[in-house]
């Protein structure tokens, strides 16, 4: 005859930890370059929003009408207004959330990336950190095109149109493009990363809208286009399980009965 089942009820931890601390962050654009090796004076980032340790519950906001970042005669970036936000709560359903929208990227004409607007967020809990970039009616010139003679014709030998790529409305992180520019008889070269994600060692995410990486040789250096940034510290949870009821309650069952009947877990 098989002995009684004897079953154990155990009541476990909070299956999530408490968010202790937040890590909020926001700015429209930043531009760091050397132009023929001489450091350029740094402009940006601007605007910019950060969230204060203990975090706030509404959002954090900056506002610039229009932007604009040069190095000399060079002009690498100009827009529309800017918007940047976050905001981050702590406690057991803590998390963090940031983000900037950029209006009419290029209004100089002269840079090589053109949207109507660009944006990016991103968001981070206790269980994980994400990001998007969004690019609304966006080219890019990968090629400035080569026109020897300044005649609007490409048509001479050895000379060549612009190269403009259309760019995905909702780009692949780190989705990555190579192109040049003809300065006279020199060519300059770069890389435009757009939705750049990055996950920093306190897992944190940063994401770029977009990064032009200046390769040169005349121009060497950064510029960053929507910033967002997001992080949470989480509170280990250390709540011991705890035995809270068996069943049957064990009358009338020896002390050391075997158990049967009912598959082990």
């Amino acid at each position: 005859m098989l002995a009684a089942i004897l079953l154990i009820g155990v009541r476990q931890g909070s299956a999530h930890a408490d968010v202790t601390g937040v890590e909020g962050s926001a700015y429209g654009y930043y531009l760091n370059v050397s132009i023929f090796g001489s450091p350029q004076p740094t402009v940006g980032p601007t605007p910019t929003v950060t969230l204060p340790a203990g975090g706030s519950a509404s959002p954090i906001t900056a506002t610039a009408l229009t932007g604009r970042a040069t190095a000399g005669p060079a002009m690498f970036f100009t827009s529309g207004q800017l918007n940047v936000s976050t905001l981050g709560t702590t406690g057991a359903s803590g998390s963090v959330s940031s983000s900037t929208n950029i209006q009419t990227v290029n209004t100089s004409g002269q840079e090589v990336f053109t949207a109507t607007s660009v944006s990016s967020t991103c968001t981070a809990s206790e269980g994980a950190a994400n990001g998007s970039t969004t690019i609304n009616s966006g080219t890019l010139q990968t090629d400035s095109g080569y026109d020897a003679n300044q005649d609007g014709d490409y048509t001479d030998v050895g000379e060549h149109a612009p190269v403009n790529v259309t760019l995905p409305a909702n780009p692949a992180p780190n989705t990555s493009y190579d192109g040049h520019i003809h300065v006279g008889t020199s060519t300059d070269t770069f890389r435009y990363v757009f939705n750049e994600q990055i996950v920093n060692p306190d897992g944190s995410i940063t994401v770029n809208a977009a990064h032009e990486y200046l390769l040169g040789p005349t121009s060497v250096g950064d510029l960053i286009i929507g910033q967002s940034g997001c992080g949470v510290t989480a509170t280990p949870d250390t709540t011991a399980p705890k035995v809270v009821g068996t069943a049957p309650t064990g009358a009338g069952i020896a002390p050391r009965a075997n158990v049967h009947g009912y598959p082990p877990y």
